[in-house]
């Protein structure tokens, strides 16, 4: 085979490759849409007071930094996404498998981004409070409550550090203190 014919055909690997990729972007589109549709034609999504709404934002916000991040899914993860480490070298972060094929990389970056698969847990619980409530209200409870202490937890752990700085700042002079009263 010539070197253009190798080439032209590379190329069409490529178009092809996003042309499938963006046949699963909007397949996940379609399906926001149709969870959009029948949550509206539920007409639930309308009948939440704030605190429910509020309540359904930290649940959200919990479930889908657990889908994203959390070791507990990662056995799902897995075929669509790695962990690696952070740009940061501060941990590690998920990101979208490139080596498995256009739909599973679109998957994977759909489980990676809090954001993006936030968007679909919030109309599933949606559903869910309409088809299923008495389960689906338990567990947004449950994932209101972890999520807000989620993001408190940067304030607890400043505190809890800026107190350790201090503890280790004020030893030695208390260990002064203690021989010079002995």
């Amino acid at each position: 085979m010539s070197e253009s014919a190798l080439i032209a055909a590379s190329h069409g690997e490529r178009v092809s490759y996003r042309t499938r990729k963006n046949l699963s972007y909007l397949f996940f589109i379609g399906l926001f849409a149709g969870e959009v549709a029948l949550a509206a034609s539920l007409g639930h999504a309308m009948q939440m007071d704030a605190l429910r709404w509020l309540m359904l934002a930290f649940a959200v916000f919990r479930f889908s930094r657990l889908v994203s991040y959390d070791g507990v899914f990662q056995p799902i993860r897995s075929p669509f996404c790695n962990v690696v480490p952070h740009d940061s070298r501060a941990g590690d972060t998920t990101c979208a498998r490139t080596d498995a094929g256009a739909f599973r990389e679109v998957v994977g970056e759909l489980i990676c981004c809090p954001i993006c698969n936030g968007t679909h847990i919030t109309t599933l619980l949606i559903l869910g409070l309409a088809l299923l409530p008495g389960v689906t209200n338990i567990l947004v409870v449950i994932l209101a409550i972890i999520g807000l202490r989620e993001m408190l937890e940067p304030i607890f752990e400043l505190v809890q550090w800026k107190s350790e700085c201090a503890r280790h700042e004020c030893g030695p002079l208390m260990e002064v203190n203690r021989k010079e009263r002995e």
